[in-house]
């Protein structure tokens, strides 16, 4: 079962009920702390990205042929699911009567690249190269023991079976870096932002917003292939996406590689009065967000008044 047993409402009932004819289980799921949360000690999301920044480079460096766009999702929305997240005290209790033996994955990605369905020249080749690359950095984590410290565990459960549970070897969580240094073609830093704190609702808003380029590539709102706009997301008071795809707005000239700029932002203001934050990010259209990409969106707080 992949990524699915911590939605389950009785997991232990699930288990009971199948136990007469299951003999084994395989689970991969998140890892879990006492606090029901998932524990995230180790988080290495950020190696695909840095091999599809390298892929892109070169894309771009050689004149290879642009990427075709991805094809629209469509999204069938049922709520908010079930997350539970388990210690491996918690699946001893869950699987009474089999015998748990647990790795720590890193393969459980969350932040994949940007267009992951595009079909670049070099995309497959450098796809093979991210997946071995986990792969072995896995195996170099299993040697040392300190795979259990992956945000994902691979949980085999075998009736009858004695439990194989490793206690890992211990490490600072406060010394590991998430951050990556390898440039790539979404690094956006966004400086100041000058706008209203409170505005009305349903209408259109100005703002001033600084915008630094820290890619390798210039980005232009004037490309044919995938201009590069300006835009924003609304979030409520929960953190809940209230508008996801924001007005565009044009940058003013093309803007190039360790290059500055000051724009202004068209913002329409929600509908509902209320607390919210205003998201601004980047977009390529037909691409990526560039949030999506991994670049950190600059989030203000805004009273939308009636």
């Amino acid at each position: 079962m992949y990524d699915s047993f911590h939605h389950l409402l009785d997991p232990a009932g699930f288990v009971r009920a199948l136990r007469p004819a299951v003999a084994k289980f395989l689970l991969i799921e998140p890892a879990g702390d006492w606090l029901g949360c998932w524990q995230k000690t180790l988080e290495l999301d950020w190696i695909p990205l840095d091999v599809d920044a390298m892929r892109a480079r070169l894309e771009w460096q050689l004149n290879l042929a642009a990427p075709t766009a991805a094809a629209a999702s469509t999204s069938d929305d049922k709520g908010e699911p079930v997350e539970h997240r388990y210690t491996l005290a918690d699946l001893e209790g869950l699987f009474e009567g089999y015998g748990l033996a647990v790795r720590g994955t890193i393969a459980g990605i969350g932040d994949y690249p940007p267009n992951p369905h595009a079909a670049g020249p070099l995309r497959e080749d450098f796809g093979r190269i991210a997946a071995d690359t986990l792969a072995a950095v896995e195996d170099v984590l299993m040697r040392h023991d300190l795979d259990l410290h992956a945000k994902h565990w691979v949980i085999v459960a075998e009736r009858g079976a004695p439990h194989r549970l490793r206690t890992p070897r211990p490490i600072n969580p406060e010394t590991s870096d998430p951050s990556h240094g390898l440039q790539g073609a979404y690094d956006v830093e966004y400086g100041q932002y000058e706008g209203p704190s409170e505005v009305p609702a349903s209408t259109v808003v100005l703002a001033a917003l600084t915008v630094k380029n820290r890619s390798w590539r210039p980005w232009s709102s004037h490309s044919d292939a995938a201009p590069v706009f300006a835009s924003y997301h609304w979030l409520d008071a929960d953190g809940t996406m209230a508008t996801e795809d924001g007005r565009r707005s044009l940058l003013p000239r093309t803007l190039l590689p360790g290059e500055s700029l000051t724009m202004t932002l068209t913002v329409d203001a929600p509908q509902r009065p209320g607390t919210y934050t205003l998201a601004v990010d980047l977009v390529e259209e037909g691409v990526t967000w560039f949030s999506r990409a991994g670049a950190p969106m600059l989030r203000i707080k805004v009273g939308v008044k009636p």
